[in-house]
């Protein structure tokens, strides 16, 4: 992934929500994998970063921003104010990473 932006702005802090595990903190990028239970939706508020969502496992669906994760390496790119929805309507947890 390249990020050709210099400077580079404010950064939010790191997300606190327990489905979050922080991987790295690299300026201007932060890592985390994300764990998705079955059944549940989860809404944070916008960030002053653009946001990468890539599914990095198989199984049901679940949508991102309004958009459907499929399959392994299906992602979707958030921009810098838009809200991060969450969803999964399906019987098991599902497996993701998220760059900001």
């Amino acid at each position: 992934m390249e990020l050709p932006h210099k400077p580079y702005g404010k950064i939010d802090p790191p997300i606190k929500d327990p489905s979050f595990q922080l991987l790295f903190d690299e300026r201007p990028v932060r890592g985390y994998r994300m764990t998705l239970v079955a059944g549940k939706s989860l809404h944070l508020k916008g960030s002053q970063t653009p946001v990468v969502v890539i599914r990095v496992d198989d199984g049901n669906e679940v949508k991102v921003h309004n958009t459907a994760l499929r399959k392994k390496g299906d992602y979707v790119f958030i921009p810098a104010g838009s809200p991060l929805d969450f969803q999964n309507e399906g019987q098991a947890e599902v497996k993701l990473a998220c760059l900001s």
